[in-house]
């Protein structure tokens, strides 16, 4: 499976290089005077920048047939298909302990630190949760259901945060939000949550192998 990830590798290595580096410029120019949702932005920028390129590569693979192509080939589609979401899982990982490295190069009192990073990592286990069903639904019904999904369940999210906001609830938007939710709940649960993020993601892989085949059959 090195061809596919040669193959796609990039889109997962230059988009998150260049956001990050704007995040770290931001972080250490200005300060950062809300840890916890600064924390939760970073969450966000993960989410973004590790599925987009997911979708992406399945839009260019249906419009250019490549899974009827690599089905006449001595290859499994189902390590064609761990080899993409092994890629999103190391990407979302990495750019967890990235961001976890970030929150602590910027001095914050170990309160804080502990604070941002549990909410960077509560936002890492939705990350591998949300994205891994994404994936298997972008294989099942194909890219363009699933971008609608994503984008209908991110239109929920604002018009909830716009409700919130304007009833005065909770801060005024989704980050500070998140921020104070997430920071209520203990370290323990917080290491469990990423445990079962990683297990569910993990799980959907066989799942979306099966999927993909009886697309092709």
């Amino acid at each position: 499976m090195f061809e596919i990830v040669r193959k796609n590798i990039f889109r997962y290595v230059t988009p998150p290089l260049g956001v990050f580096a704007v995040m770290a410029i931001y972080a250490f120019s200005s300060g950062v005077n809300n840890p916890v949702n600064f924390a939760g932005l970073l969450g966000i920028v993960i989410f973004i920048v590790t599925l987009a390129p997911a979708l992406v590569i399945e839009m260019e693979e249906e419009k250019n047939r490549g899974y009827a192509f690599l089905a006449t080939l001595p290859v499994a589609i189902r390590d064609v298909v761990r080899a993409k979401f092994m890629m999103m899982f190391y990407s979302i990982l990495a750019l967890g302990a990235a961001g976890v490295v970030l929150l602590a190069s910027i001095g914050l009192p170990g309160y804080l630190l502990s604070e941002s990073a549990k909410t960077l990592v509560l936002g890492i286990s939705l990350c591998l949760i949300f994205e891994s069903v994404v994936l298997v639904l972008a294989l099942r019904f194909g890219s363009a259901p699933a971008l609608v999904v994503l984008l209908f369940t991110t239109l929920m999210l604002n018009i909830l945060t716009f409700i919130v906001a304007s009833a005065g609830l909770m801060g005024g938007s989704l980050v500070s939000i998140a921020g104070k939710i997430f920071s209520a709940v203990p370290w323990p649960f917080a290491a469990i949550l990423l445990a079962a993020g990683v297990a569910v993601f993990l799980a959907m892989i066989p799942v979306a192998g099966r999927v993909k085949e009886s697309r092709i059959v």
